[in-house]
């Protein structure tokens, strides 16, 4: 016991070092000229993923890790190819990076998404609770359907600047949203339901679960770290706002935009998202380890 305590103990240590190292790359861009910015863009979300497999890994063990990626990757790029070819349930949209696909989607996509679903199904545990001992599919779809809201705010901070600014995808029909359709939001909830339930399933059904297992529903140290990370992703677009210049970008439509003004939305929608759920999941997390104080 003693071991694993201390085997937790470096575990935490790690993962609130990735927090900070977030930090500091987030707030890079204000110290380095416009060209090295833009060169850096990619690697918050790169550090993002790489915190996401390792508080997964602590909290699930690998096996169960592996299931989740795997599900997500399926889902993805069977739901995400469905929409390239007939708009549904994201829009038409096209991605534009270069690398190994499965028909119109690159492999690496599915990291991405294994990062959003993760972050917001963790955020959804630490609010369902124990809520599983009581009404066990009461959880099992209170943690999906709280999941896909927490994803897709995450992507919808992210997607104009992804599209427009850094042209990794575009949607050749545009959308309101400088460029993105509010279809794009409805593929989200869709495709992060479908993976968190999947994987609610297989727990359920399919996996022996491991004494990793001992964190869901608890308000366990990952679970704050999860919820500060989710906070912290409100850095990046409040910096662009301030010091990338401003410019004109079209969408597929042929819409003119100015970049400063997609920055100042997205700084807005990620102050009333990303802190929303960092004060939630805080005041949350220390109500319930009060609770389990004076039990």
């Amino acid at each position: 016991m003693r071991e694993l305590q201390n085997n937790n103990k470096k575990s935490y240590s790690i993962g609130w070092g990735m927090l900070l190292v977030y930090t500091i790359i987030a707030l890079l861009p204000i110290f380095v000229n416009t060209e090295q910015a833009q060169q850096i863009a990619s690697l918050p979300m790169l550090v993002n993923i790489i915190f996401t497999v390792f508080v997964a890994v602590n909290f699930f063990g690998w096996k169960d890790m592996l299931v989740f990626y795997l599900i997500s990757f399926v889902v993805t790029i069977i739901v995400e190819n469905i929409s390239v070819l007939y708009g549904i349930p994201f829009g038409f949209f096209e991605h534009y990076q270069a690398g190994p696909r499965i028909g119109n989607i690159p492999l690496t996509v599915g990291l991405g998404y294994f990062y959003y679903a993760m972050l917001g199904w963790i955020f959804a545990d630490l609010i369902v609770g124990r809520l599983a001992e009581k009404n066990k599919w009461a959880a099992i779809l209170g943690r999906p359907l709280i999941g896909m809201v927490v994803a897709s705010a995450i992507d919808a901070i992210y997607d104009p600047v992804g599209s427009q600014i850094m042209g990794m995808y575009g949607y050749p029909y545009g959308g309101g949203f400088f460029g993105v359709p509010l279809s794009n939001s409805i593929g989200w909830f869709i495709n992060v339901f479908l993976i968190l339930f999947l994987f609610e399933l297989a727990s359920m059904f399919l996996l022996k679960h491991s004494h990793q297992y001992r964190w869901v529903g608890t308000p366990s140290i990952w679970h704050l770290q999860a919820v500060i990370l989710l906070g912290l992703q409100a850095i990046s677009p409040i910096v662009s706002f301030f010091i990338m210049p401003n410019q004109l970008v079209a969408d597929g439509a042929g819409v003119v935009w100015n970049s400063h003004d997609l920055y100042e939305t997205v700084s807005l929608i990620a102050l009333h998202t990303m802190i929303f759920y960092l004060l939630v999941g805080v005041t949350t997390w220390l109500r319930r380890r009060n609770e389990l104080s004076t039990m």
